[in-house]
């Protein structure tokens, strides 16, 4: 199973439960799995399907959803 699909499992079956507890926020599961999928929509709206795609992310929560 991948990363992906796992955190859309958990996502359903305990969409409340805290999944990323930071400074000045929680995000549950359903927050983190929602966020997940609007940045891999993004990235596929803007990568090419061959061309090779690189993160530079701060040390944040953001970092989990990329």
């Amino acid at each position: 199973m991948s990363l992906g699909a796992a955190l859309l499992q958990r996502a359903a079956e305990t969409p409340d439960a805290p999944a990323l507890e930071m400074i000045a926020a929680t995000w549950t599961f359903h927050e983190l799995a929602e966020r997940a999928q609007r940045a891999a929509a993004y990235l596929q709206q803007v990568a090419h399907s061959s061309a090779p795609v690189a993160l530079l992310l701060e040390d944040a929560g953001e970092f989990a959803a990329w």
